[in-house]
């Protein structure tokens, strides 16, 4: 037990020491990017996004 303990705690504490590093300017982006994951899975769920781009020359003839 105390061996395991050793050997994940020098691991457990860069994590810690990592997070509590970020500066202020890469937490707000952090924490953007992940509002954005989630608004995109969000919008996907509701309309699959192809990728495919509209244009009107692609649409078909009857709306002209």
């Amino acid at each position: 037990m105390i061996c395991q303990a050793l050997k994940w705690g020098p691991i457990k504490d860069q994590a810690r020491l990592n997070k509590r590093n970020m500066s202020k300017k890469q937490l707000a982006n952090r924490d953007d990017f992940e509002a954005q994951k989630k608004l995109k899975e969000k919008l996907s769920a509701e309309q699959e996004v192809t990728g495919k781009i509209v244009t009107a020359d692609s649409g078909d003839s009857s709306s002209r």
